[in-house]
């Protein structure tokens, strides 16, 4: 059944056809060795079920994805055969791959992906195919499969491997040349000299009397089933055509242009009713029975595309209609008629007879089919589209220009053409006999020379002239340049260069200018106007088109302006981010369905406008190049499209231009574990599930969508079930890596989307298991979760009473270290109390001693109460200090003043702390600090306030510093008191730094005191 992509495509071709008769160049695309291929010699080629194409060679078989290539340069070890060479292939049904060499044939084993003899996959005893040469394979509507030897005769053999052989005589059996079926599912095969059909009935062939003379000398080589005949390829004699109704046999007698057919080696009827035929040294033909048409396809050096070689050893169409031939030593060639879908001319250098220059710069049709095209060095050339016809006029000089540049063209009187040159004003007469060309310079003045376009306004005898020097007036009735009336007013736009013109139905003419933006002349006031045109960025203008809806296109240098006239202001801007193929638009054309082309640095672009959406097309579409020219673009009352650029002009109908509907699925091409192909016993695209060992969680995925058709333009998107949240679009990549995966089943997704981004609504999967270590099984994790219950809920107990236990010690050791302390801190501080009363004693002072005595027996009695206890009351530990203080007052003979700053809060609070905390720091405050200041201004400040949770101790002197007591401390008189004091303290919090910080105080730099500040945990 013929597909709606090829029956689109032959639509194309006969459109084409009508729109010029014009022989075009095939373009052509090549895969050789230095694109992969194992050798370049095509001798046979087929697609297998999945949509690969595979290329039989001299060294071995080979798989083509569209992107690369993958060789079996010995894909036939372990038989007998000694010869890499395929020359035939064939991709039967149940998906098994044929491969037919000189030493036998193979057949690719879809299970487990590799190729085995003919008995061992039927599972038969040992045949004679598993070592005859092969020629040709072939299979018919009842899934046999013929099979065509050079020495054997011929084969057929069933779908269980049963085979029967035909011409087995000597003689006979090998000179067996071809095969073919007719519309009829009949069988035909040729030898040498004769042809033969397969009589089903009676299983046998029967050979044909051909009404040919001298027959014995013709040697049948190839043969064709093609417009209800049996085409008959020969040697030397070209073609003959059996035309089995009649019983007649005559010659192909084709429409060269040049050259002879002679040695036909293959042909193909495509899906397209168009005969291809190969040759051995004469290239490859197309041959169209509809019009009669026959294209030759040579090498040329000179030509992009053309065929590598000459010599056609193959010939196969695919399931997009996409032709392939092997060449003998070019490798293969591929021919895809989308890549044509848009037509060029360029300059021809074999004779010269086409455009004289590529570099286009102005196009122009009168309407009778005659197309005018300006160059930059080759003057103007006429092509009649009808005829295809080409008429040069190469040579201005005899008109009096001195440039061959024409930019610029427009109409005259009656059929007369204006154009703008590098040299001046120009007028072409082509009905004048010869065609007669007159300048229009203005003699010294230069002014009116170096035009870049030429416009005539409807209405009007008037031409708008502009070139480097500004814009001009030509008078056409009086053939002469005219003044502006208001000189003055144009002369504000500094000489506008003006690239392009359009005359809206308001009778305003746009000007699209280099350096100046967009003008806008009002011929009625005859008035310039700038138009302001925001956030563009540029001030080049190249091309002007006004749609159906009467908005304004405005071609730029920085995208597409879509512009209101009525409004004078910016719809939007269009650019690359929205989908344009380039920023730079050099021309605009619409075509019936109000599509946008246009033409860029980078290709053309289809813009559906409604849609919001463009489609691209670069060079491999067929186009001229990829950079076009300013405002060189023209649509003809036929709607044909004509564009130029710096490679020649590309012209097309936007009707024939065909939307891409192939669009396959991906298939998973390969699959690579820790950066290694995975090893499997069976084909990767018949897997649906892939296993995995525990350390393999590194893996990539390879796809294809196997779309040979602007293959590069296919973009994909995957996604992993439990990694990816949603799908990954990946562009024309086509592989997607996983790294570090953890154990589990997985499915990974990929789909596809075609050259035009339509995305395939089918998806390919894969499911994919990471096994895991025994560790990580089920049961191995529930015999541990059960261990472990076990083992926590003993650790458990244990710990309780472990941690009592230690409770228990630690509790006591903080108690006896607390006692241990206090035991020695109290004979310390009993012990300089009573050296204090001995000292007023011996001075004879009973009264402050009597005083001293009975203020020491309150404090020893206070000390004794609290002796026992880990804590006491804040503010039972401050009436205890205060009576210390006092009595270090009365011992110092009142030389320092004492202040508690306390608030009522923390008084009330009953906060507990350790008896005497802070009295070794008083003391040393007492004893070091202020005793040895001179004077009785000593001034001792105690505070406590909160911090948190701690409370803040801090005891300020201003005696004289540590430094300086330092020096008045003998080490036998050292005090223990501070360093119990701290160890005190950091029992009492819990720490293993005591929170204390001793600061000395500085006054002018001199020691001035010292403040300490202690911190406890409120308890």
């Amino acid at each position: 059944m013929i597909s709606l992509r090829n029956c689109l495509a032959a639509c194309l071709i006969l459109c084409c056809q009508q729109l010029a008769a014009q022989q075009q160049d095939l373009y052509f695309e090549h895969y050789t060795s230095l694109n992969g291929l194992s050798q370049n010699s095509g001798y046979s080629i087929t697609q297998d079920q999945y949509g690969f194409i595979w290329m039989g060679t001299q060294e071995g078989l080979n798989r083509f994805d569209g992107y690369e290539f993958i060789s079996y340069r010995k894909p036939f070890a372990g038989s007998a055969s000694t010869s890499n060479q395929v020359d035939a292939l064939l991709a039967g049904h149940a998906g098994r791959l044929w491969a037919g060499t000189q030493d036998g044939l193979f057949l690719l084993n879809p299970q487990s992906g590799k190729f085995e003899t003919f008995s061992k996959l039927f599972n038969r005893p040992s045949s004679i195919l598993d070592k005859v040469s092969i020629l040709k394979l072939f299979e018919d509507d009842h899934h046999n499969t013929w099979i065509l030897t050079r020495y054997n005769g011929l084969f057929i053999a069933d779908s269980s491997g049963r085979a029967k052989q035909y011409f087995p005589e000597e003689g006979q059996n090998d000179r067996l040349t071809d095969i073919t079926m007719d519309d009829q599912q009949r069988i035909w095969i040729c030898d040498l000299n004769n042809i033969y059909r397969y009589d089903a009935a009676h299983d046998k062939f029967r050979e044909i009397q051909l009404s040919v003379q001298h027959k014995e000398d013709i040697n049948f080589r190839t043969l064709c089933w093609f417009n209800h005949e049996l085409w008959i390829g020969t040697a030397e004699h070209g073609i003959l055509i059996y035309d089995p109704a009649t019983g007649k046999t005559r010659s192909f007698s084709p429409p060269l242009t040049e050259g002879t057919l002679h040695a036909v080696y293959c042909m193909l009827a495509d899906s397209q009713q168009q005969l291809w035929i190969g040759t051995r040294n004469e290239g490859l033909y197309r041959f169209n029975p509809f019009t009669g048409e026959m294209i030759r396809c040579r090498y040329r050096e000179e030509q992009p595309g053309a065929l590598r070689k000459d010599f056609v050893l193959s010939l196969f169409e695919d399931r997009q209609g996409i032709l392939w031939i092997g060449l003998s030593g070019g490798g293969f060639a591929k021919y895809d008629i989308y890549n044509s879908i848009f037509h060029t001319i360029r300059k021809n250098y074999r004779n010269n007879l086409q455009l004289n220059d590529n570099m286009l710069f102005a196009l122009f049709s009168t309407g009778d089919g005659q197309l005018f095209i300006g160059a930059q060095n080759g003057g103007l050339v006429k092509w009649n589209t009808l005829n295809n016809s080409f008429t040069s006029y190469k040579d201005l000089s005899a008109s009096g220009v001195t440039h061959n540049t024409v930019y610029g063209i427009a109409p005259g009187k009656g059929n007369q053409l204006w154009l703008a040159t590098w040299g001046g004003l120009c007028k072409l007469d082509p009905d004048a006999g010869p065609p007669a060309f007159s300048a229009f310079s203005t003699g010294k003045d230069i002014s009116k020379t170096y035009l870049y376009s030429v416009f005539r306004p409807s209405v009007s005898d008037t031409l708008l002239v502009s070139g480097m020097n500004g814009l001009y007036q030509f008078d056409l009735k009086m053939e002469k340049w005219i003044n502006w009336v208001d000189r003055d007013s144009f002369l504000l736009y500094n000489k506008p260069v003006v690239r392009c013109f359009y005359e809206d139905e308001d009778q305003l003419v746009w000007m699209g200018t280099e350096g100046m933006g967009l003008l806008v002349l009002d011929r009625q006031k005859n008035a310039i106007s700038p138009i302001e045109l925001p956030y563009l960025n540029t001030k080049n203008v190249r091309s002007l088109y006004q749609d159906h809806s009467y908005q304004l296109w405005i071609g730029t240098d920085n995208g597409l302006v879509q512009y209101d006239p009525v409004k004078r202001s910016v719809i939007k801007i269009w650019q690359t981010t929205h989908g344009l193929a380039n920023n730079v638009i050099y021309g605009i054309l619409q075509d019936q369905q109000q599509r946008l082309w246009l033409s860029t640095n980078n290709g053309l672009s289809c813009f559906d406008v409604k849609a919001g959406k463009y489609f691209n097309y670069d060079i491999s579409y067929g186009l001229q190049g990829t950079e076009f020219n300013t405002n060189c673009c023209y649509r003809d009352p036929r709607g044909i499209m004509y564009f130029g650029g710096i490679e020649g002009l590309t012209w097309f109908h936007p009707g024939n231009v065909p939307a891409d509907k192939f669009n396959p699925p991906p298939v998973i091409t390969g699959f690579q574990v820790m950066n290694n192909p995975y090893q499997s016993d069976s084909s990767l695209q018949l897997q649906q599930h892939i296993s995995l060992k525990p350390n393999q969680n590194f893996f990539t995925v390879e796809f294809s969508a196997l779309n040979f058709s602007h293959t590069n333009r296919t973009i994909y998107a995957y996604k992993l079930s439990g990694v990816d949240a949603d799908w990954v679009y990946c562009g024309n990549r086509r592989t997607a890596g996983y790294t570090k995966l953890a154990p589990g089943h997985y499915t990974f997704q990929v789909r596809s989307a075609n050259s035009q981004g339509n995305w395939n609504s089918a998806i390919t999967t894969l499911q994919i298991t990471i096994l895991p270590e025994f560790w990580q099984t089920a049961w191995f994790r529930a015999a541990v979760l059960l261990l472990a219950i076990a083992l926590t809920w003993w650790l458990i107990r244990r710990r309780i009473k472990q941690i009592r236990h230690e409770a228990s010690l630690q509790q006591k050791i903080s108690t006896t270290e607390m006692m241990a302390l206090r035991a020695q801190m109290n004979p310390h501080f009993i012990f300089n109390c009573i050296n204090s009363i001995d000292a007023l004693i011996q001075s004879n002072d009973k009264y402050n001693a009597t005083v001293y005595l009975n203020k020491f027996a309150r404090l020893i009695r206070n000390i004794l109460d609290s002796s026992n206890q880990h804590a006491v009351p804040l503010s039972k530990d401050l009436d205890t200090l205060k009576l210390y203080i006092e009595l270090e007052q009365l011992r110092n003979e009142n030389k320092f003043t004492v202040s508690f700053e306390v608030p009522e809060d923390i008084l009330n609070d009953d906060l507990k702390v350790p008896p005497l905390i802070i009295q070794p720091y008083v003391e040393n405050a007492i004893l070091h600090g202020l005793r040895n200041r001179p004077g009785n201004d000593g001034k001792l400040i105690i505070s406590i306030s909160r911090a948190g949770d701690y409370l803040l101790y801090i005891i300020e002197d201003n005696g004289v510093g540590r430094s300086v007591a330092m020096t008045n401390i003998r080490r036998e008189n050292a005090s223990y008191g501070m360093a119990m004091t701290r160890d005190r303290v950091k029992l009492f919090n819990k720490e293993t730094d005591a929170s204390v910080l001793i600061t000395d105080l500085e006054k002018d730099h001199q020691p001035a005191g010292t403040r300490i500040e202690v911190r406890l945990k409120i308890q």
